[in-house]
Formats: structure tokens, sequence, C-alpha cells
């Protein structure tokens, strides 16, 4: 469906409400009447390109998001900023890099290659009166319905990419942002700072997971210190992301008949994959040890544990993966093809990778014979 004039004057007065501007605002810095800026909200004067560009200069939007046929970005400005974050530079780089993942996989479905996921599920909350127990509860429907038994999770952001469809991608976001859960129609993204450690991405993703699952949020939800909240919405999210990654039963068969002191603990947060903190509060929550025993365990230092009981290496693998980015793998592959079969650029494939040698990238793939081949060309030519 074509944008009308009506619907690009509805965008501009929301994007002129969202900065905080004034009709008059607006039309004296774009150097128009102030009737003639009410004309153009309301669909009755046109804009041309010139003024556009200005307008959405003026308002700090791009041109493409006025005119694009869902205008995604400016919604997912507006959502996020009415939550109040305090980094504004750090959401406005997550955000966009949400709408550029969402715009490229609008493209690929234009171009043939649409998204064979369903829309993500949307669950009811558990019946229980304390949220705590809603998240566990959750936590236990959803390894059932997945079949995911009682077992640590390694690979955990394919497994919620293969289930839940829902695309996960980290990015090094920084300054306090720990993540963020987006959803369209059709499309749900999860972002997750790589930044943090894995342990404390793993628990992002998870938490992400549960606000996804129950459709809270709306179109975007910020989180961005996810231990300091005591919403329900947050304490539930936290108490899913625990037992999603750490089931009570499964703890229990790894832990045996041993007591559980500083050796076991760090096993077990190599098994599972989580933080220290976040482990030994799961395990006071168990019962398999004391607020007492948490502190002091807690106070020997996580790298200091890790060297103790022989996981050095483990952990310097940890460390030396912060910070590297991880765009969804199901957008990757469609990515790849349409540029396989010469629907995309190698630019495309880069900027959906993190790479910003594009030469060197297209080398790589022709090495490994992803893209060199001429052969498709020669198979789609008319007889």
């Amino acid at each position: 469906m074509s944008l009308t004039r009506t619907d690009l004057g509805r965008r501009i007065a929301s994007a002129r409400e969202a900065a905080g501007l004034s009709q008059t605002d607006l039309a004296q810095q774009i150097g128009l009447s102030q009737s003639a800026m009410s004309r153009i909200e309301s669909g009755l004067r046109g804009v041309d390109s010139i003024e556009l560009a200005e307008i959405a200069r003026v308002l700090d939007v791009a041109v493409l998001d006025l005119l694009e046929t869902r205008p995604l970005a400016q919604e997912l400005r507006v959502a996020a900023r009415a939550q109040g974050i305090a980094d504004s530079a750090s959401l406005e780089r997550a955000v966009d890099r949400v709408v550029e993942l969402v715009r490229l996989d609008d493209l690929l479905g234009e171009l043939g290659l649409p998204d064979e996921q369903a829309a993500p599920p949307r669950m009811p909350v558990p019946r229980a009166n304390l949220a705590i127990d809603q998240g566990r509860d959750l936590a236990r429907a959803v390894r059932a319905d997945w079949n995911l038994g009682d077992d640590p999770l390694p690979d955990l952001f394919s497994v919620i990419e293969e289930h839940a469809d829902v695309g996960v991608l980290l990015e090094p976001l920084q300054r306090g942002l720990d993540g963020l859960c987006a959803r369209t129609d059709d499309v749900a993204l999860i972002v997750v700072d790589s930044s943090a450690p894995v342990g404390r991405q793993r628990f992002t993703a998870a938490h992400e997971l549960c606000h996804l699952l129950l459709g809270e949020g709306g179109l975007v939800l910020i989180d961005e210190r996810i231990a300091a909240h005591g919403e329900p919405p947050e304490i539930r999210a936290n108490a899913f992301a625990s037992h999603f990654l750490m089931p009570a039963e499964g703890i229990r068969r790894y832990v045996g008949g041993r007591s559980v002191g500083e050796e076991v603990v760090v096993e077990l947060q190599f098994t599972f994959g989580v933080s220290l903190d976040a482990l030994l509060w799961h395990l006071v929550n168990l019962e398999h040890i004391s607020v007492d025993e948490r502190d002091v365990i807690s106070g020997r230092g996580a790298k200091a544990l890790a060297y103790r009981y022989g996981y050095g290496s483990e952990w310097e693998s940890q460390e030396s993966q912060r910070g590297l980015r991880r765009p969804p793998r199901p957008l990757v592959q469609r990515a790849l093809a349409a540029y396989e079969h010469g629907k995309v650029g190698i630019d495309v494939v880069a900027r959906l990778i993190g790479r910003d040698d594009a030469d060197a990238l297209r080398a790589e793939l022709e090495e490994i014979g992803i893209g060199g081949d001429s052969r498709w060309w020669e198979s789609s030519e008319p007889a």
C-alpha cells in the first residue's frame, strides 16, 4: 500500500511531538509558515524532496523513517525513549541496529527469501501468585515444550532462535544497557550487550526471552540493569532466566550427594554457563547453600575461583568472547543465500556480520566457495 499525504503528515506530526517542537517551531526552522506546516500535517499539502529532507534534519530522523511503508524506526525510538533510558547514545545505537536488521529482513522477503519461521508464540502468565514462582513455572513449561530436559544449554542463542523463532543479536552496547527485546508483526529480536561477561550475556538473553514469550513491553522493551529492577515483570523474568538456565533437577543431578562448596560451585558455574553471582543466588533459593556461605564464596572472586579449581582456560576463553558481534543466525543464512544468487551485494553481508572490510570478506567467501561461482548466472539466463 502506497504512502498517502495523510499518512506522511501524521508521521511528521508524531516525529515533531517526539522532538518536543511545536508546529510553529518546526515551520520556522525549515522556512515555512505555521499555516503551511499545519496543512502538511493534516495531509492537505504535499511536501517536496527538499522540504522533506529539511524536516527530517530538524527532527533528527531519517527520511526513510518518514517514507517507508512501516515507520519502524520512529515507532521504536518513541517507544524506547518513553521508558526513560539514561544513556540516549547507547539506546540510539541499539535501536538503530534493530531497525537495520528488520529492514534487511523485509528486503530479503521482497527478494524472494522470506523468513520461514513463524511469528514468536505468546504464552499466558502462569497461575502462581508470586512473580518468582511464575518465572519458575514458565521456565519449566518452556523446557518441557521444547524437549530440553534438565540439561545445560551450551548453545543457548541457537536454542532460542530454533524454538522461539526469535533472532538473537550480540552487540557491544556498553554504558549500562544490558539488553532489549523488540517485536513487530512478523519479526522478534533479542539484543544483548556482548561487552558484558558471557554468563551475564546468557542470563540477559533468557531474561528477554521471558518478556517476549509473555508479550510484555509492547513494541520494544529496554533493560538497563536487569538485577536492579524490583517490579513483578522483572522479578518474573529473572526467575525465568535462573530456572531456564539452571533447572533445579539438573542442578541436583550434577551435585549428586556432594556437599556444595567452592569447587562444586565453580564446576556448576562453567557447566551451566552462568555468572558466579547468578548461580550463588540460585543455589540459595534452592536451599543448597546459606546466605552466609554465598557471601563467603562470592568474596573469593570469580576469576580467582576459576583458576584455583582448574578452570583458568575456560575463564580466559569466555573473556575473549566479550565485545564480539553475533548477528541472528537465520538472518545470516538468508543474506548469504541472497548474496550467492546475486540479489544483494557484499556490503550488505559485511554490515550484517560486523565487517568493515567488504573486499577482504568477498575474497574469504570466494575461497570457501561462497559467492565466487558464476554458474548461477549462467543457469538463470533465458534460453
